[in-house]
């Protein structure tokens, strides 16, 4: 199922999206107002696609844009403004924003975008999932499933999980870690791997992650003995 938040008060594009998925199978709209209440519903919920306004009542688009990206990277984020001055969507852009649309657009045309959209996730998701102990690691939209249920986990979280997942019973070492997810060396007497590690284990079950003091971390090869 798509799923599609929109963060805006412009009752027309509100109630014309609507309209116009109300009688589409698998697509499931939630409409919200404020950006606390969008961050809130984006950290423990999976989303697809969000359309933020630019005009949000607490907050610049723009801003919350920022957010949302460093949260999660493959959300599809589109920017609805009134503002249609070049300045304005270099800024979006560089926000993260994936697309822009403008009250000039017809609201048709970023109906279509959206479909669109979601044939794409469609045909990427099936490539993008990696399985570990009944786990279904889903790159392509950063959740991991298990049992029925779905688990957020922050960015580099997750990420960190993927790559010991990859390659069950290999040991990492912590400056494997550093080097493929922070781009950068390990800082000396730094216990942020360490933090993210405990927060993993506390939110997702059967984790099976394995410490190997003085060295680093791994998931158990559940073909062998470890």
């Amino acid at each position: 199922m798509l799923k599609l938040v929109v963060a805006s008060e412009n009752l027309v594009l509100r109630n014309y999206l609507n309209d116009y998925f109300k009688n589409k199978i698998n697509i499931e709209v939630k409409y919200l107002f404020h950006s606390k209440k969008l961050l809130n519903h984006v950290y423990y919920n999976e989303s697809d696609i969000i359309i933020v306004d630019i005009n949000l009542k607490d907050v610049n688009g723009i801003e919350i844009t920022e957010k949302l990206k460093d949260h999660n990277l493959n959300t599809h984020v589109i920017i609805y403004s009134d503002k249609v001055e070049d300045y304005t969507k270099i800024a979006a852009y560089e926000a993260g924003a994936d697309d822009f649309f403008t009250t000039n657009d017809s609201l048709k045309l970023i109906s279509k975008k959206i479909e669109q959209i979601d044939k794409k996730l469609n045909i990427n998701s099936s490539s993008n999932l990696l399985h570990y102990n009944k786990h279904v690691i889903d790159k392509n939209r950063f959740v991991i499933s298990w049992k029925n249920n779905d688990f957020v986990l922050p960015k580099k979280q997750f990420l960190i999980y993927e790559m010991l997942c990859k390659d069950p019973g290999k040991i990492f070492s912590r400056n494997d870690i550093y080097r493929e997810i922070w781009d950068s060396e390990i800082p000396c007497d730094n216990r942020t791997l360490d933090v993210h590690i405990r927060s993993i284990r506390k939110i997702l079950p059967n984790s099976n992650i394995l410490t190997k003091r003085g060295i680093g971390y791994k998931v158990k090869d559940l073909n062998k003995n470890n």
